[in-house]
């Protein structure tokens, strides 16, 4: 051990922190590269004043961060009874509803219809509020029925949402023209009371960007593989609360990427 050297757990805070930052600068990137904010550039401003510059598309940079990638968005529920409509009769739902702690790792283990979902959404609105949220399935089909309850939790929001499969542009969610967004990134417009689409989060690599996921496991299961863009899903998963349902169902392969995702998460 070299003399002076840092404690154990700082040296692991800080070879966490090497990915993280490299994703968010990748992130940076392509937000700061994205053809509607360089448009938008008041370049005329550049030779006569350039504090002036910098400080409008400081000002351009804060506002289209919502209107790209989008922000943390948590439903207004007073109560369980509020959100879903009928009272936490499941033993596992009042365990959640009575915890004072939502942080870190919970593994709950319960048979079919004892209220795993609404378990993990009320986990995520009572103690996950500033961050986005994950919801990993292992098929297509498991996938888009768990979406249409994610966005009946996210009734009467605004925030960006993202189905994230193979065939999820098949969706409703993105056929529906009233769910369609009208205009290029950054000028999302949707009659749609409720989550809505975006187009930027189209772009390869950025299916798990949005505010509100719902992807096969996959999608999650790629941070535990080196590949080019590894920092990049990593910090995008690292503010979301991410719930994996139907762990039983993963082989021996997939139970060695979930060990090297946990490792991350924690």
């Amino acid at each position: 051990k070299v003399v002076g050297s840092p404690p154990n757990h700082e040296v692991k805070t800080a070879g966490a922190a090497i990915p993280l930052l490299t994703g968010l600068v990748v992130l940076a990137d392509w937000l700061a590269s994205d053809e509607n904010f360089v448009s938008k550039s008041p370049l005329r401003m550049l030779h006569d004043s350039p504090a002036s510059y910098y400080s409008a598309r400081k000002r351009q940079a804060q506002n289209h961060l919502p209107t790209t990638v989008g922000l943390p968005v948590t439903p207004s529920a007073e109560d369980f009874v509020h959100l879903f409509g009928f009272p936490p009769s499941r033993p596992v739902q009042q365990w959640v509803t009575t915890a004072d702690d939502h942080s870190g790792l919970a593994i709950v283990a319960v048979p079919m219809g004892e209220g795993k979902t609404e378990t993990a959404l009320w986990r995520h609105i009572a103690g996950f509020r500033s961050e986005g949220l994950v919801f990993a399935l292992p098929t297509t089909a498991t996938a888009d029925s768990m979406f249409d309850r994610v966005l009946g939790t996210y009734e009467g929001t605004d925030t960006f949402a993202q189905l994230s499969h193979g065939k999820a542009r098949l969706n409703s969610f993105y056929t529906d023209s009233s769910a369609a967004p009208t205009n290029i990134c950054g000028d999302d417009e949707s009659s749609l009371d409720g989550p809505k689409p975006g187009t930027w989060f189209q772009g390869t690599h950025r299916s798990v960007s949005a505010p509100v996921t719902v992807c096969t496991c996959d999608q999650i299961l790629a941070a535990s593989v080196s590949h080019k863009f590894l920092p990049l899903r990593l910090a995008t998963i690292a503010n979301k609360h991410v719930v994996l349902d139907e762990v039983h169902t993963y082989d021996a392969y997939q139970h060695v990427l979930l060990t090297r995702l946990l490792g991350w998460l924690g």
